[in-house]
C-alpha cells in the first residue's frame, strides 16, 4: 500500500513528538510507548471522521498528545509513590542515608544505585518500574538500561515487537498503518 501524503505528514509528526517526549525527560521506550498510545487513540478516533481535514487531524492529535501526556505524569506520580513505599527499596535508601551522614539525606552513592537497580530488577520489577526508579535517581534511560546490562539492541526488539502489536491491533479493526 502506497503512503499518501497525510499518511507521511502523520509518520512526520509521530518522529516529532517521540523527539518531544524524549526532550520532556522520558526515556526513550517511554517515549514510544507514549506516542503509540497517542496514534492508537488517533485512529481509533479518525476510524469514525475520516473525512476531517489533515490540519484538524493534526490538531486533534496533539490534543491527544497533551492529554496522554497529562495521564502519564499523574500515572508516574503513582508508581512513584508505590515504588518509594516498597520495603525493599525504602530500606535500602534508609540504611544508605544512615551510612552516609556526611551526605545530604536521601542522596545515594552511584554504586548504591545501582545496587539498588539490580537488586529491584532481580526480585522480577517490571522494567517500567526499574525505569521510574531510575528517574526518581536522575538518571536517564539509556543510564538504567546500560547499568542493567539491558542493550540498545534489547530496546529496539521491543520496540519493534510494540510495533508490530499496535499494527495488528489496528490491523483487526481495519485500519492500515
Amino acid at each position: 500500500m502506497n503512503k499518501t501524503v497525510d499518511e507521511e505528514r502523520l509518520q512526520t509528526l509521530a518522529d516529532e513528538m517521540r523527539e518531544k517526549a524524549v526532550h520532556m525527560g522520558l526515556s526513550f521506550w517511554d517515549a514510544e510507548d507514549l506516542v503509540q498510545d497517542t496514534f492508537s487513540r488517533f485512529y481509533l478516533k479518525r476510524y469514525h471522521c475520516r473525512a476531517l481535514p489533515l490540519r484538524q487531524q493534526e490538531v486533534v492529535l496533539g490534543q491527544l498528545f497533551r492529554a496522554e501526556w497529562v495521564k502519564r505524569q499523574k500515572d508516574r506520580e503513582k508508581r512513584k509513590e508505590k515504588l518509594v513505599k516498597d520495603p525493599a527499596v525504602f530500606d535500602f535508601c534508609r540504611k544508605s542515608e544512615a551510612e552516609e551522614s556526611s551526605q545530604e539525606a536521601g542522596c545515594l552513592h552511584e554504586e548504591d544505585m545501582h545496587t539498588v537497580l539490580r537488586e529491584i530488577f532481580h526480585m522480577k520489577r517490571t522494567m517500567r518500574d526499574v525505569l521510574e526508579l531510575t528517574a526518581l535517581f536522575g538518571l536517564r534511560g539509556d543510564e538504567a538500561g546500560r547499568i542493567l546490562g539491558i542493550s540498545d539492541e534489547v530496546y529496539k526488539k521491543r520496540l519493534l515487537r510494540a510495533r508490530k502489536e499496535l499494527r495488528a491491533r489496528l490491523h483487526t479493526q481495519g485500519i492500515q498503518f
